[in-house]
């Protein structure tokens, strides 16, 4: 019996989508676009954090553990109390510092080893891959030895004892090649850009005395790495990270989580619209077979069987649907890696260089399960209305029993109920903040308007009811066919509202968080010019360090007058990493009159993040150790310097605390009368090749900086693109399935004398309405979408606290997007009319 069953309902379904293949195409279109948002952006971001691990594990060289810290570094300490645990049979220290080629247009994490004391290279000569290298003799002598990947080399077509210019706080300098790295397998994170120091070598160079990057810890045989680190943590406090190397990747994963979240909120709502899609299609495909279906039941189907056939339909949508999205899913994740590298680069300092993806089987068997699951669901309605339908009724094509003002007025009390239990969420989320609330209110309020939505488009019609008395027979005939099938109207619409309230939300965060920071980097970089050592090592969002003497040279420059230094840092709060920001003179929005000593300013979302008042005091590590910090006040314009808040010091107190007398960026204000253009040559023709410059003038700061703004961004509108495409086909396929619904009653209309014209117009104000609905009711919902990301969603996912805004701009383009969907959705429909002849119309059985 489900032999047959399976093979009956597989011979209709193929049947049904042979003889409706347009729309049966519009509806796996729908699952394959919502499956490959979904699938391409867990896959890339697998690749990105898989990647990250996976170096950290090779770049650990065989250590069991790894100590570390934050920006500033360990103590040495550290290491003495590592060394004295029973189970560490080696600690040894490692230094860090990622470096500039300006010559190569590349860069390099160089890793300081103790090539007196670390055994990967006094023992075996290996350090992840086998060291060739003369003799530890030579290496010592040169202190601008390097040792380099054999990619690295190969890559850039050189040789052992060549020279590359890296960027140093002194200039740049000529280091030598003098010795190669075999690499083992696949460092696919930084792309084998590495290489490694001499450690007392890189300390000098790069003036990072007596700070480690990390301890290298390994563990006694017999000994477990678990206990080992359990005891260091216990003994070294929580300010100190002792971690297995491949543990560090989950840093990279709660960076990528806002992107991640974002952009799969796209893709599940392509999926919800494609649901909507498959919705229309199995309930006209119903309608259009019903008499098949009660001959089935006369025959001796069950309800059930008749459930199935329809359901299986459902599937292969889904099935079809979800197999093509997860293959499109892996091209999308392939030309999205270098996105997102170049993406966590900028905005997190960090450097990320991923070439490879290896799709994962888990990820693409989910997509596959989601898209198979949204089809069902969307489908499910139809089968259940074919499996209930009396088989009398059914072969004389009787109307339905059911009452479908029944239905739409209880689809209508569930859709109210799941907004007010998304009001709830959001109550519970300023009250308690509650991780996710924001997300559950948010699904709860677009299920609420999708069941609403067959009563928010009666409402409409009937406010522009007059409107169509006054267009005509056509205006009518179009506004009494919509109200004829609410709910196929309905969901249709629910497609466009949200559809276009994504539109919203995405372009009015995004103008918000773009004007935000733009307010800040035009307040806080008020300077004529603004001087780095660039360092395309990390995308060019942060600058490869100077030293503070710079500063003097650059004021007898000519037409120099003042200058101040800025140096970024990041320190652990809280088990948050935040932002230290080091200034010289006066801070943006801070009080006039003198500080007292130990004292800090913090930013507004540090201060509403942590609940931090003015007066309070905060612990902060520093070099010495905890320091308690007196709160001076909060300072509006540094709210946009870090996601989780930034602490503002003036220089000279953090060099008291932090040793750290390196500076990253320098603002410098020209002398009244002087050219701006001017100063910036004699800068570059001074300084410019020694320390590997970049000068930008305010102007052209503030527009890199946008730049890289607009790049975190670039991704989510790719993803609202889809997102508006699935919307396009849906009012196509409502379109389409009017006029194919309807071709007796447009054939009759033509035949008393209507002309095409006015027949294509009934399409074109139906179109118009479902436009209007998507304006209307899509602006209002998208306001309050964004409303909900803005104030909850996104201080969660990144910490940043913006003010909520939708610009008029917003409006207009919500307005011209809903026009042109409407537009493009009606050219087929329109189409079909047009090739049809009356004949051929009437002669059409329902």
């Amino acid at each position: 019996m489900f032999r047959s069953i399976t093979k009956l309902a597989l011979t209709l379904a193929l049947e049904s989508a042979r003889a409706r293949k347009f729309r049966a195409l519009l509806s796996v279109s729908g699952i394959v676009f919502g499956v490959t948002a979904v699938t391409g952006v867990q896959l890339a971001n697998q690749a990105v954090i898989a990647s990250f691990s996976h170096t950290m594990v090779v770049l650990a060289a065989k250590a069991d553990l790894q100590v570390y810290a934050d920006w500033a570094g360990l103590d040495p300490k550290v290491l003495t109390v590592v060394r004295q645990d029973r189970d560490v049979a080696a600690a040894v220290p490692v230094i860090e510092v990622t470096a500039n080629l300006p010559q190569l247009q590349d860069g390099l994490l160089l890793i300081g080893l103790d090539f007196d004391r670390d055994p990967r290279v006094t023992a075996n000569g290996s350090f992840a891959g086998k060291v060739q290298y003369p003799d530890l003799v030579t290496m010592n002598a040169d202190a601008y030895s390097l040792i380099v990947t054999d990619k690295f080399i190969k890559r850039h077509s050189l040789k052992l004892n060549d020279s590359i210019g890296i960027t140093t706080p002194q200039g740049v300098r000529p280091f030598h090649i003098r010795g190669l790295i075999e690499t083992e397998g696949k460092v696919s994170a930084i792309s084998s850009n590495w290489a490694v120091v001499n450690m007392r070598s890189l300390q000098r160079i790069f003036e990072r005395p007596d700070r480690l990057s990390r301890v290298d810890v390994f563990v006694k045989p017999g000994a477990t790495a678990e206990q080992v680190r359990d005891r260091l943590t216990l003994a070294l406090g929580t300010t100190i990270q002792v971690e297995r190397p491949w543990m560090r990747g989950q840093a990279v994963e709660k960076l990528m989580r806002a992107l991640q979240h974002t952009v799969e909120m796209l893709g599940f709502v392509a999926l919800f619209v494609g649901a909507l899609l498959i919705y229309n299609t199995a309930s006209i495909s119903v309608v259009e077979r019903m008499r098949d279906l009660g001959i089935l039941r006369a025959c001796g189907a069950t309800r059930g069987q008749i459930l199935a056939v329809v359901l299986f339909e459902g599937f292969l949508f889904g099935s079809l649907g979800s197999v093509i999205g997860s293959a499109f899913g892996i091209v999308a994740a392939r030309g999205s890696l270098r996105f997102v590298s170049a993406s966590l680069s900028s905005a997190y300092f960090i450097f990320l260089k991923i070439e490879d993806l290896n799709p994962s089987l888990l990820s693409i068997s989910l997509g596959v399960l989601l898209g198979i699951g949204t089809a069902l669901l969307g489908v499910l309605f139809p089968a259940l209305q074919a499996s209930r339908q009396n088989p009398i009724d059914a072969i004389l094509r009787r109307p339905a029993s059911a009452d479908r003002k029944g239905r739409s007025q209880i689809a209508l009390k569930i859709g109210s109920v799941a907004a007010l239990i998304a009001s709830l969420f959001v109550g519970l989320h300023l009250a308690t903040g509650a991780r996710y609330a924001g997300y559950c209110a948010l699904a709860l309020l677009l299920t609420g308007v999708a069941l609403s939505s067959p009563w928010l488009v009666g409402l409409l019609a009937a406010a522009f009811s007059g409107v169509a008395e006054l267009i005509g027979i056509e205006g009518q005939l179009a506004f009494s066919n919509l109200a004829r099938n609410p709910a196929r109207t309905g969901f249709t619409a629910a497609a466009i509202i949200i559809g276009l309230a994504m539109v919203v939300n995405t372009s009015a965060a995004t103008t918000s968080v773009r004007n935000a920071m733009d307010a800040w980097v035009e307040k806080i970089f008020a300077g004529d010019l603004i001087i780095a050592a660039h360092n395309l090592f990390t995308a060019g969002s942060v600058s490869a360090p100077l030293n503070e003497t710079f500063e003097q040279d650059l004021l007898k420059i000519d037409g120099v007058s003042t200058t101040s230094a800025i140096r970024y840092a990041k320190i652990t709060y809280r088990g948050y990493l935040i932002s230290v920001l080091a200034v010289d003179g006066s801070l943006p929005g801070a009080r006039t009159e003198k500080d007292g000593p130990d004292q800090v300013y913090v930013s507004r979302n540090f201060a509403e993040l942590f609940h931090i008042r003015t007066g309070d005091r905060i612990p902060l590590q520093t070099d010495p150790g905890p320091v308690d910090f007196a709160v001076a006040g909060t300072i509006d314009e540094y709210n946009y310097n870090w996601p989780r808040g930034t602490v503002i010091v003036d220089r000279s107190l953090y060099k008291k605390y932090w040793d750290d007398h390196l500076i990253d960026q320098i603002i410098l204000h020209v002398v009244p009368g002087e050219g701006v253009d001017a100063v910036r040559k004699r800068v570059i023709s001074r300084y410019g090749a020694r320390y590997n410059l970049t000068v930008f003038t305010n102007r052209e700061f503030r527009d890199n900086f946008m730049a890289i703004i607009d790049q975190q961004f670039s991704l989510t509108y790719a993803q609202l693109l889809i997102t508006v495409v699935v919307v396009t086909l849906a009012i196509t396929n409502a379109l389409m399935t009017s006029v194919v619904s309807r071709r007796m009653e447009i054939g009759v209309f033509r035949a008393v004398g209507a002309s095409q014209l006015q027949s294509q117009k009934i399409v074109v104000l139906e179109s118009a309405l479902l436009g209007l609905a998507g304006i209307v009711y899509g602006t209002a919902l998208g306001s309050l979408v964004t409303a909900v990301f803005v104030r909850l969603i996104l201080p969660d996912e990144t910490g940043w606290i913006v003010s909520f805004r939708i610009p008029l701009g917003t409006m207009a383009y919500t307005a011209l997007a809903a026009l042109v969907i409407s537009v493009v959705g009606a050219i087929l429909p329109l189409r079909e009319i047009q090739r049809q002849s009356i004949v051929s119309l009437v002669r059409y059985e329902e």
